[in-house]
């Protein structure tokens, strides 16, 4: 078994050990990982193995909440001097409304199926846009465990206040995504040791897709794109943790490889 097994497998264990122990027919995990760490791939690993498990389970990514194209240029107008809310990815730029709705139905759900939005990322030359509602993927009931994932899901508002005003801005969006931590019953945060290599990451995952024959960035859009990133690592990595969380948390550091130090 490889390492990255692994590190996957103690993950699963810890997971089922939750689900066993919440005594709820559905258990909402959240999991927090930089951009680039392999949430992903992690997350469907987990898939595939808890369906040998017979427990049904859906990883939705919190970038399938992203606003629109259209409400995403309207947000970018809004705040023309904030350079973290003219592209996707900050708090802010995600559909609250929709990701509520979505995770009530996954709680709620008994019998009917429950469309899952989606994201296109490559529309617009790559800025993105949401995929039409015909086109998104649909889960059926009975559903066991709902993996929750995102690059910021867990940063909480800080209190310090900043010398950059745009900060006060991202830390009043923030404090709206409390609605979507409530439906959480178990966190994993996956922290890198050194936020550059978040970076390195980002570019071996674009240099996979375009090996793939998909729509990538080059290495020199990455470290721009990335690099808007870094400030917001900086500011919040810290502020999640297990006294912030309140739920069954499972924390690892990871080296430049992903992998658990």
């Amino acid at each position: 078994m490889s390492e990255t097994n692994e590190f996957y497998n103690k993950i699963m264990n810890w997971i089922l050990e939750q689900y066993k122990e919440c005594n709820k027919e559905k258990l909402f995990v959240g999991l927090n990982a930089p951009q680039g760490a392999g949430k992903t791939t992690l997350t469907h690993h987990l898939v595939k193995e808890f369906a040998k498990l017979k427990l049904n389970t859906i990883a939705i990514s919190i970038d399938d909440f992203y606003l629109t194209r259209e409400n995403q240029l309207q947000l970018a107008n809004k705040f023309p001097n904030n350079p973290y809310l003219q592209q996707r990815g900050y708090p802010g730029t995600h559909d609250i409304p929709l990701g509520t709705q979505t995770l009530s139905e996954l709680n709620h759900a008994v019998d009917s199926p429950i469309p899952i939005p989606r994201y296109n990322k490559s529309a617009f030359s790559g800025q993105g846009d949401r995929q039409p509602k015909s086109s998104w993927d649909s889960i059926h009931p009975p559903i066991h465990i709902i993996l929750l994932e995102g690059w910021m899901l867990g940063f909480q508002p800080q209190n310090v206040t900043s010398t950059d005003p745009n900060w006060q801005v991202i830390d009043n969006f923030l404090k709206k995504y409390i609605v979507w931590m409530n439906f959480l019953n178990a966190f994993i945060y996956l922290k890198a040791k050194n936020n550059e290599f978040i970076i390195e990451w980002r570019k071996e995952a674009e240099q996979n897709m375009r090996a793939k024959g998909q729509t990538g960035m080059s290495d020199e859009e990455v470290i721009k794109y990335a690099e808007k990133f870094l400030p917001a690592y900086e500011r919040y990595s810290d502020s999640i943790n297990s006294s912030v969380i309140q739920e069954p948390f499972l924390e690892f550091t990871l080296n430049k490889n992903r992998l658990p130090i």
